[in-house]
C-alpha cells in the first residue's frame, strides 16, 4: 500500500485518540498522561474491493466496538469505591482545587485521593462515581423535536443534532442525541455541560 494511505490512516487513529483525550478531560477525568495503543494487523486477500476501502471499513468497526463498550468506563460499585478511595489530610503546599465541584480543597481537612493521586472532596467523588438510575432518566430526561434554528451540536459525540429528529433534553435545558446522554448517565450521573446533578438513589 502506499505510504500516504498509511499516513492518513495514523493521521485518524491519532485524531480518534485526541477525540477520546478531549472527551475525558471535558468530563473531569484528568491525567497528566494517556497513553494510545493502536495495533494495525493486515491481512491479505485477492479481493475486488480496494485496500482502502478494506482499511476504512475495520477502522470504523474498531471504533464501533470501542464506542460499544462505553469508552472503557463504568460506574464504580459500592465496595470498589471504597476500596479505591484512600483518605487523606491535605496539608499545606498540596492544596488544590476539587476538579468536580471546583472549589478549593482546604489545608488540614480530609479528602479522598483516587489510585491516580488526585485529590477530591470525598462526596464529591463518591458522588461523581455512581451511575444515575434508571428511573431518574426515564422521569427527567424530557424528548424534543428538534426546530430549524435550534440545531446545535452534541456536546458527547460532537456530532450535530439534526433538525427534525428527536432528542433528549436534560432538565438543565442542555440537548444530547437520547443515545448519548442515555450512555453517558449510565457512567456518571451529572450534565456533561454544566454539571446538572441526576438522582442516583
Amino acid at each position: 500500500m502506499p505510504s500516504a494511505f498509511y499516513n492518513t490512516l495514523v493521521q485518524e487513529i491519532m485524531g480518534c485518540g485526541v477525540g477520546i483525550a478531549n472527551r475525558t478531560f471535558d468530563s473531569a477525568w484528568y491525567c497528566k498522561v494517556m497513553y494510545l495503543h493502536s495495533t494495525i494487523q493486515a491481512l491479505l486477500v485477492e479481493s475486488e474491493i480496494n485496500q482502502e476501502t478494506l482499511m476504512s471499513r475495520a477502522l470504523a468497526e474498531s471504533r464501533s466496538e470501542f464506542e460499544r463498550i462505553n469508552n472503557g468506563m463504568v460506574a464504580a460499585t459500592e465496595s470498589s469505591i471504597k476500596e479505591m478511595i484512600e483518605k487523606v489530610k491535605v496539608e499545606a503546599g498540596d492544596e488544590e482545587k476539587c476538579m468536580i465541584c471546583l472549589e478549593e480543597v482546604e489545608v488540614g481537612f480530609e479528602a479522598s485521593q483516587m489510585p491516580c493521586s488526585h485529590v477530591f472532596h470525598d462526596d464529591c467523588i463518591k458522588k461523581w462515581l455512581k451511575q444515575t438510575t434508571e428511573s431518574s432518566i426515564k422521569e427527567m430526561i424530557e424528548k424534543v423535536k428538534v426546530e430549524a434554528g435550534d440545531e446545535e451540536k452534541c456536546m458527547i459525540c460532537l456530532e450535530e443534532v439534526e433538525v427534525g429528529f428527536e432528542a433528549s433534553q436534560m432538565p438543565c435545558s442542555h440537548v444530547f442525541h437520547d443515545d448519548c446522554i442515555k450512555k453517558w448517565l449510565k457512567q456518571s450521573h451529572y450534565c456533561p455541560i454544566c454539571r446538572f446533578e441526576m438522582p442516583i438513589d
